[in-house]
């Protein structure tokens, strides 16, 4: 599969960018004072009525689309594991275009009688996509952030290991504390905001992480050719060696 020039891969990256911007929209609600508590939570101003809604809803769209088309541009890499990952981000993306296209029926973070219609399967269909979009979204960047942080292990740059270590970490400090908010009711918004923080470093790390293409033509050259020189180079030297040899021994067979 031919590699991307360097424009595309600056414009791949762009994209890359601006949906970890958009992703992280949670940022303007909590400075604007729309959730009022951290036993809140923010995919609850999602929902189908609340204020500034279809705002929220059009940004996670955005945020999906604009991860897919990045991905796209600089299509998936040759190398397995990095094209495993790839796909994982690909898939996220598009659970996050799903979550905004079906937003939550009502609040049900809060909201004692939604959280028992819920349970009772009483809310209208889109509710559920929803709640099923943002289970997979999780599962897709927790197996992509494994599969980075294992790949990394054995990078040659540190800050790419210590980035990998990061993100495994986030991990494990991540979910543990939402099961904890999960069962206490409590501290909703500070965990959710952890990861939309560790999933937007994900995809900037899977954006950024350095490509064949960052390297300049003349490198690439000399690398492509090397092998071959050394290879002929080789050939040559192990040509000349039997004509030594057989000089040598005409030489002395004559004397």
């Amino acid at each position: 599969m031919a590699s991307p020039s360097i424009a595309p891969l600056r414009f791949a990256r762009l994209l890359g960018l601006l949906s970890v911007v958009t992703y992280n929209w949670w940022v303007g609600a909590a400075l604007a004072g729309l959730v009022t508590s951290p036993d809140g939570m923010f995919s609850d101003l999602e929902a189908t009525g609340v204020r500034h809604a279809h705002i929220f809803e059009r940004l996670d769209i955005a945020s999906g689309i604009l991860v897919c088309v990045g991905l796209l541009i600089l299509r998936a890499p040759a190398d397995h594991d990095r094209r495993r990952e790839w796909w994982l981000l690909i898939a996220f993306g598009l659970s996050g275009i799903i979550g905004g296209l079906f937003p939550y029926a009502c609040p049900e973070g809060k909201n004692d009688l939604c959280r028992d219609a819920e349970w009772h399967f009483e809310l209208p269909l889109h509710h559920y996509i929803h709640m099923v979009s943002g289970i997979f979204e999780f599962a897709f960047a927790t197996i992509a952030i494994i599969c980075m942080w294992r790949r990394l292990r054995a990078a040659a740059e540190s800050a790419w290991r210590r980035t990998g270590e990061l993100l495994a970490l986030g991990l494990v400090v991540g979910y543990p504390a939402l099961a904890l908010s999960y069962l206490t009711d409590r501290w909703d918004a500070p965990v959710e905001a952890f990861f939309f923080v560790l999933f937007a470093v994900l995809v900037g790390a899977a954006f950024l992480e350095p490509r064949e293409q960052d390297q300049p033509r003349t490198e690439r050259a000399r690398s492509t050719s090397s092998p071959i020189a050394a290879s002929s180079s080789s050939t040559e030297s192990n040509r000349s060696m039997p004509r030594k040899r057989s000089t040598k021994a005409t030489s002395t067979s004559r004397s």
